[in-house]
């Protein structure tokens, strides 16, 4: 794996030292703390031409403090932690043993200390991923440079390798994208004059911020992907129609590997939702849907475990991730975000058989397309349910 770490994005515009559009909000963290910056977020009103959504999600996710005069050495900290991961898991097998040592450093060598055979499985690695890289926002031009898909693999490479026990799993892909996009997109050239909000987004760092942030975010769901210690299958049995759209649609299920596609964490968080969080809001709703044995983890999946991403165009996953962030560090409000998408077409779900409830819910985004609305929505249900249950 290449250790080059110069950004394969970087432009070249002249450093400037005046004031960027969105600066001022960012200014405003060091005086009124950031719930403003929070309340916008909440509220879908993060503008993508300030080049603020990085910064914001790195305060939002911790990854930066809310103190600013902490940032520079918490950059460097974060920075510092990636080159170091880089050079850690960047193997030439060309450069280590001597002749002396042929048995185990040649290309043939079977010997389990062979480098040899860690480049050779870190190669099979990154075809793998490379191979989920390459379908990852299929026809926006970003996603389909080279350069992105290179970097992909890499990030999340690096990630596998230093998380052996979640590892690469399909769909992490998915997070990371939204990512590199943002942070690629709020890249900056500093100069002499630059601010730190400017050095939060130093292009020379897009690299290092993208992984921070994907690792940060995996700490909070990576148990979605854990491999499971146990399947779950389905008591219901639904229509050969509905099964052949589930196995289209369902990205987890599509490697044929089971026991790496389901794991009981992911099962139990969308029962939660419908079961314990549906049930207060909209019990006729929730009673209906039991009653059909529709179990949630048939739809419901592929909205929690890897964030929307295939739900909403990447607009919409970056207004919802916003105020998903911005909620609480847990993404709580994914929960209730869920919910809203499930109230929001109650009205085509009421009254259809499993067939057409299934088509409506594996279809969702081409009944609804308001992302303010469904922000303002889940907060809605949130305090509704915080005033039913008194919690």
């Amino acid at each position: 794996m290449d250790n080059h770490l110069e950004n394969p994005f970087a432009t070249t515009p002249p450093p400037s030292s005046k004031k960027r559009k969105g600066d001022e909000l960012l200014e405003l963290i060091s005086t009124e703390g950031i719930k403003l910056l929070k309340d916008k977020a909440i509220s879908g009103d993060i503008d993508s031409s300030t080049k603020i959504r990085s910064i914001c999600w790195k305060v939002f996710l911790d990854v930066l403090p809310a103190d600013t005069s902490l940032w520079q050495d918490s950059l460097q900290k974060h920075r510092d932690r990636y080159t170091h991961i880089v050079q850690a898991h960047t193997i030439d097998p060309r450069s280590i043993g001597g002749s002396q040592e042929l048995d185990k450093y040649n290309p043939l060598s079977q010997h389990e200390e062979s480098p040899w055979n860690k480049h050779f499985q870190n190669e099979e690695t990154q075809k793998e991923i490379a191979h989920d890289v390459c379908r990852t926002y299929p026809g926006i031009p970003f996603f389909e440079k080279q350069t992105t898909q290179v970097l992909m693999t890499k990030l999340l490479f690096l990630y596998a390798e230093e998380n052996k026990g979640t590892r690469y799993i399909q769909g992490m892909n998915e997070i990371l994208a939204p990512i590199l996009y943002v942070v690629h997109e709020d890249q900056i050239t500093c100069g002499p004059s630059a601010t730190i909000f400017d050095e939060a987004r130093n292009e020379k760092y897009v690299e290092h911020d993208a992984y921070i942030l994907f690792d940060r975010l995996l700490n909070i769901v990576g148990r979605w992907f854990s491999p499971p210690k146990s399947i779950h299958y389905s008591p219901s049995t639904p229509s050969s129609s509905v099964k052949q759209s589930v196995k289209d649609d369902e990205l987890f299920f599509q490697s044929g590997q089971a026991d790496e596609s389901t794991n009981l964490k992911i099962v139990q968080q969308c029962n939660h939702i419908h079961y314990d969080l549906l049930s207060v809001v909209d019990p006729h709703l929730s009673s209906y849907l039991k009653d059909l044995r529709i179990d949630p983890h048939l739809y419901m999946l592929r909205w929690v475990r890897i964030l929307l991403t295939q739900v909403f165009p990447l607009p919409d996953v970056l207004l919802l991730w916003d105020g998903m962030f911005a909620f609480g560090h847990n993404v709580q409000l994914l929960d209730w975000l869920c919910v809203a998408m499930l109230v929001s077409i109650r009205h085509l779900l009421l009254g259809n058989d499993y067939s057409q409830c299934m088509q409506r819910l594996f279809s969702y985004t081409q009944q609804f397309s308001d992302t303010r609305m469904l922000l303002a929505t889940a907060l809605q249900l949130f305090l509704k349910y915080k005033n039913q249950t008194n919690q």
